[in-house]
Parts: structure tokens; sequence; C-alpha cells
């Protein structure tokens, strides 16, 4: 089965594992934007890593269950899922329509993530509380570690202009859109020439 892990629960997807190891046995709930470091118990101090970065979003519908997810590692392991009715001809993808890529990542292209989060400032200006929920129609989730915070926040599908411009917390809303966006377009970018330059 596929597994994956979000807030210290591992959660069942399909055909492969996801090492929990990377990240503490206790954390936040998804949404909450709280940080895990000030949440252990006192005499079970939480042991976080210097770095880690993952991004969910998903769906199920007449498809079966439709999503994307990439996870950045502190030692620069990346890695990328995906599962679709949309075939890219660009990716190997499995008969059931899931695609599934790792590598690992210099420390330069490590310190761009690390540079992206912070600039989003997405740790620290969000008040995910007051974010819509996640639904019927799917969810999005994003678990960042960095600088001894770790915060996790969960929300729906909402990504239009006009959608977040409703929001009581709009900015915080384009904090977190942005910062997906431009570690998502980063991954992508990555995994792309990654699987597709062969070395002269």
């Amino acid at each position: 089965q596929f597994l994956y892990f979000i807030g210290g629960t591992v959660r069942t997807m399909q055909e492969e594992v996801f090492d929990a190891s990377a990240m503490p046995s206790k954390a936040p709930e998804p949404g909450n934007g709280q940080n895990a470091a000030a949440d252990g118990d006192d005499d079970e101090p939480v042991q976080l890593p210097d770095f880690y970065l993952r991004y969910y979003v998903g769906h199920a519908g007449r498809y079966g269950h439709e999503f994307l997810e990439y996870e950045v590692r502190e030692d620069g392991t990346v890695r990328y899922g995906n599962h679709s009715k949309y075939r890219d001809k660009s990716m190997a993808q499995s008969p059931s329509g899931l695609i599934k890529k790792r590598m690992t990542v210099s420390p330069a292209v490590l310190d761009e993530f690390k540079r992206i989060v912070a600039k989003s400032e997405v740790m620290t200006r969000c008040n995910a509380s007051t974010w819509p929920k996640p639904d019927r129609q799917g969810r999005q989730e994003l678990e960042v570690v960095i600088d001894g915070k770790h915060q996790c926040y969960a929300t729906n599908m909402t990504s239009t202009a006009a959608e977040i411009q409703q929001l009581q917390d709009a900015e915080g809303f384009q904090r977190f859109f942005y910062c997906v966006q431009d570690t998502k377009n980063l991954v992508l970018t990555l995994m792309q020439m990654h699987h597709r330059v062969r070395a002269v």
C-alpha cells in the first residue's frame, strides 16, 4: 500500500511506503497552524529535522482518488507522486495511472526551497484557523519544518483570486498559495530535468 505522513499520522493511499522517520512522532493536527516544537511533553522533547516540506492536494471523484504530492527532506531527498487521469508523457506512468519519482538534490537547491519558504512568511503570518476546511471537493495540506518551527495547514481547494479575496485571512492564504506554487514549480522542473536530460 501507499502510505504518506502528515502531522504525525500515517495515512493509506496506494502501492508504496513513504517512510515517516524524517518527522517527529508527535505533531499538531493539520490546519491549526501550531508550532510543534512547543507541543510535546516536557519529559519527551520533540526532535525536529532541520528542514522538511510536504504538500498534498487531492480529491475523490469520478476517476477515483486523484492527487499530487511531493516531499523534500533535509538530506536532499525529493519525492513526487501523482495519480490522475491526465497522461503526462514526460514521466513514466504505471497502468494504474500512478507516477512515482525520487531524486536527491544538492545543498544549493535545498537552500532554494528554504529561501522560498522563508520569503513567503507562511510560517509566521498565516491564520489558518479562519481558512476554509477540507470538504468533499478536495483538500490541500502543507507541512513545513524550518528554523525549529513546525507548521501544518489543511484547507479546501480554494485557488482562484476571487475566492481568496473573500477569505478573512486573504493575505495569509495568499502567502500559503504562493509558497505552494513556487515550491511545486521547482519540484516539477527538477523532476523533468532529472528524468529527461541524459548525460553526454
